[in-house]
C-alpha cells in the first residue's frame, strides 16, 4: 500500500439551527443518505449522512446548535498503530492545543478518535476505524451507479476550506507533522507571504485548504464530489427549481481547476459540488498563484470581473499590495455585508483601505438561531432575490458603477464560525 498515514477526510461535523430542514436540504437537494440519528453529550441532535460511493458508516455529522458553522473534520489514518504515533507527534509538535481522545462509540460504529486545535482554531480528529457499511452499487459486478438517486447525488464528502489567523502554524503542523503536501499555494508581497494553502493527504488537488484571515475558526465551505461538469450544471438546474440560495456558479476554479457551484443550506452553511482537479503525486511542482491574478486563480471564468474582484478584496485585502488594492477601488462601488458575513472590524483594523470600500451598517457576526426567530437574513428554504440597482459611480473617479447583482458577496467572502 502506498498511500500510509492520514488517508483520506473521514468526516466533518456541521452546526445547523433546525434540525430537520438542514435534514431536507443535505438529503432531498443534495442527495446523502441518512444512516443514523443520536444525542450528543450536550444533549444536541445529532443526524449522519453519506453519499452513494463511501463504504464507511457515515461521513457527515449535523448537529442542532445556536450557531451555524463547523464544530470539526475528523481524518481517516492507515491503522490503530499510526493513529496512537501522530497523535503523540501532534502533542510532541507544540502546534495543537486541547487535545484529548473521544471514547469509540462517541460516533456510531466509530473506532476512538484523537481530538486538537490547530493554530488557525479549527478542531481536527484523528481515528482509524469506521465500519465499513458499503457503498449503494455494492463491491461484486458493480453498476456505474446506483438506481433511486435524489438531487444532486454526490459520490462522497470531498473537502472544506477553512479560514485562521495563524496559517503558518497550520501548514507546518499538516506537513510536516501529518504528511500533508503542498499542491497549490497563494502569494504576496513577492511571494514573501503565504495567504493560502491547498493541501492533499492522498493524490487529489486537495484535501483541504486554509486561508489567511484575521480571525479565528472560520468555515468557508463543505465540499461535495460529482462525477463531471454534466452534473455541476444539473447541480445548478436543482438550485433554480428548488429555490435554494445561490452563491456563485457554475463555474472553474483556477486554483485545482475544478469546476463548481456555491449555495448555501438553510441555516447558512455554504455548500460546494465539485468535480474535476487533477492527480496530485508528491513530487508535482508547487503551483503557485500571486495576489495580483487572484481573480483567475478563484474563479476562471470572470477573471477581473466584479465577481473575481469582489473575491479578491474580501478574502484576500489585507495582505495584498496597494497597486492590486487601488485596481480593486476603481471597479466596486461598495461591497455588501450580510448577517453572516465575516468580522470587517477586523479587516478594517488590517487594511486602511476598508473603510472606504464598506457600506455603513455592515455586521460582523455570523448568523445564528436568534436571526431565524427574528427573520433577519435569508429566510429557510428561500432564495435570494438577485435584486439590482443603480450603482453610483466609484467616489473620484467619474467613472459609472459596474451593474451586477446585488446582494450576499460571491467566492470567499462570507464564512461561519
Amino acid at each position: 500500500m502506498a498511500i500510509t498515514g492520514v488517508l483520506r477526510p473521514g468526516h466533518v461535523c456541521i452546526r445547523v439551527l433546525e434540525l430537520e430542514p438542514a435534514v431536507r436540504h443535505y438529503v432531498d437537494t443534495i442527495g446523502l443518505t441518512e444512516v443514523a440519528r443520536d444525542t450528543a453529550a450536550d444533549g444536541s441532535p445529532r443526524v449522519f449522512l453519506k453519499g452513494w460511493d463511501e463504504s464507511d458508516h457515515h461521513s457527515i455529522v449535523l448537529r442542532e446548535a445556536d450557531e451555524s458553522g463547523m464544530d470539526y473534520m475528523g481524518w481517516k489514518v492507515d491503522s490503530e498503530a499510526t493513529l496512537e504515533k501522530l497523535s503523540a507527534d501532534v502533542k510532541a509538535s507544540g502546534l495543537a492545543t486541547d487535545m484529548g481522545w473521544i471514547e469509540a462509540g462517541e460516533h456510531p460504529k466509530t473506532g476512538k478518535r484523537f481530538r486538537f486545535t490547530i493554530p488557525t482554531g479549527h478542531v481536527m480528529e484523528l481515528y482509524a476505524y469506521r465500519e465499513a457499511t458499503g457503498c449503494a452499487t455494492g463491491y461484486q459486478n458493480p453498476d456505474p451507479w446506483p438506481d433511486g438517486l435524489k438531487g444532486m447525488a454526490p459520490r462522497s464528502f470531498d473537502h472544506c476550506l477553512l479560514y485562521g489567523d495563524d496559517l503558518d502554524g497550520t501548514y507546518k503542523l499538516f506537513t510536516e507533522v501529518l504528511g500533508f503536501g503542498l499542491s497549490e499555494q497563494v502569494v504576496a508581497d513577492g511571494g514573501k507571504l503565504m495567504i493560502g494553502a491547498f493541501l492533499s493527504c492522498a493524490n487529489k488537488a486537495h484535501d483541504v485548504a486554509f486561508i489567511r484571515q484575521p480571525v479565528k475558526n472560520k468555515l468557508h465551505h463543505v465540499s461535495f464530489l460529482l462525477d463531471n461538469w454534466g452534473e455541476v450544471l444539473k447541480a445548478a438546474d436543482i438550485i433554480s427549481k428548488r429555490r435554494v440560495s445561490l452563491d456563485i456558479g457554475p463555474t472553474r476554479h483556477g486554483i485545482t481547476r475544478g469546476e463548481t457551484v456555491y449555495f448555501f443550506d438553510p441555516s447558512g452553511n455554504r455548500n460546494e459540488v465539485f468535480s474535476g482537479g487533477y492527480t496530485w503525486y508528491p513530487d508535482k511542482p508547487v503551483i503557485t498563484w500571486t495576489d495580483d491574478q487572484l481573480g483567475t486563480g478563484i474563479f476562471y471564468h470572470d477573471r477581473r470581473g466584479v465577481s473575481g474582484v469582489r473575491v479578491c478584496l474580501i478574502a484576500f485585502g489585507p495582505y495584498i499590495g496597494p497597486k492590486a488594492i487601488n485596481f480593486l477601488r476603481v471597479r466596486i462601488t461598495f461591497v455588501h455585508c450580510s448577517k453572516r458575513m465575516f468580522h470587517f472590524s477586523d479587516f478594517a483594523r488590517s487594511c486602511p483601505e476598508f473603510p472606504a470600500l464598506l457600506r455603513p451598517g455592515s455586521h460582523d457576526r455570523p448568523r445564528t438561531l436568534s436571526d431565524v426567530r427574528r427573520g433577519r437574513g435569508p429566510q429557510r428554504g428561500a432564495a435570494r432575490a438577485p435584486a439590482r440597482r443603480a450603482h453610483p459611480p466609484p467616489r473620484g473617479t467619474g467613472r459609472p458603477g459596474p451593474r451586477g447583482r446585488v446582494g450576499p458577496l460571491v467566492g470567499l467572502g462570507r464564512g461561519a464560525g
